[in-house]
C-alpha cells in the first residue's frame, strides 16, 4: 500500500469552518489521512479529532496519508493549513 508523510507549520489560524471543509473534501479521498501533533493522533476526515488537537497557527504537525491517492490527499491537506 502507498503512503506518504510530511511536516507542515500551519500558517493560518484554523476555525471550525476550516475543519469542517477539511474533513468533508477529505472524505473524497480514498486513503486514510491522519494529523499527528505532540502527543496527539488524529484522522482528519473527523471534525471531533481536529478539533481537539487544539491546534493553532505556528504549530508543526506531521500529515500521513496512507492508500492509493495519497499524494493527493497529503497535497490537499498541505494547501488548506498553509
Amino acid at each position: 500500500m502507498n503512503n506518504k508523510c510530511m511536516e507542515v507549520k500551519i500558517e493560518k489560524d484554523l476555525q471550525m469552518t476550516e475543519f469542517i471543509e477539511i474533513s468533508e473534501k477529505l472524505s473524497r479521498f480514498m486513503s486514510d489521512v491522519s494529523l499527528k501533533h505532540e502527543n496527539k493522533n488524529g484522522n482528519m476526515k473527523s471534525i471531533i479529532s481536529l478539533m481537539a488537537m487544539n491546534l493553532k497557527m505556528g504549530d508543526t504537525v506531521t500529515i500521513e496519508a496512507v492508500g492509493s491517492d495519497c499524494e493527493e490527499a497529503v497535497e490537499f491537506v498541505k494547501g488548506m493549513i498553509k
